[in-house]
């Protein structure tokens, strides 16, 4: 099934163009919430806050959000995520603008990655099919 992986920031939302293909949507929320992951270590790794006010979202073909996490949740439990979630929304730190920059750096660039694994693979099954039919020809 298809699904796309949104993140929302407290400025806008991050839409996943492309979706991906999922066995279901219990692995498309695993998938979100590791692409959440990713982006909160890649922030630390940086020297930066994370954005504990943002969220992740999993929607279907057709928009419906299936489910939102916010970031916080993915890190705490509990009341304390709840109150680092607020506590998030009431400040607007300076560097967001930034971050969801490179946000929609992280989403391009693994958007092409996996066009290009697609690519590789077609290009992979087409050889194979040729060596299959060399061989058949022998």
């Amino acid at each position: 099934m298809r699904y796309f992986i949104h993140i929302v920031t407290d400025q806008e939302r991050v839409v996943d163009p492309d979706g991906g293909e999922f066995l279901d949507l219990g692995s498309a929320r695993a998938e979100a919430c590791q692409c959440a992951r990713d982006l909160m270590a890649e922030e630390l790794r940086s020297g930066r806050p994370v954005p504990f006010a943002w969220r992740v979202q999993v929607a279907g073909e057709d928009g419906t959000v299936h489910f939102t996490v916010p970031f916080a949740h993915l890190v705490f439990t509990g009341s304390v995520a709840d109150a680092v979630t607020n506590a998030s929304r009431r400040m607007t730190p300076a560097y967001d603008l930034l971050l969801v920059e490179r946000a929609k750096a992280t989403f391009a660039r693994a958007r092409q990655s996996n066009a290009e694994i697609r690519t590789g693979l077609v290009e992979l099954r087409n050889h194979l099919r040729q060596l299959t039919r060399l061989r058949n020809a022998v």
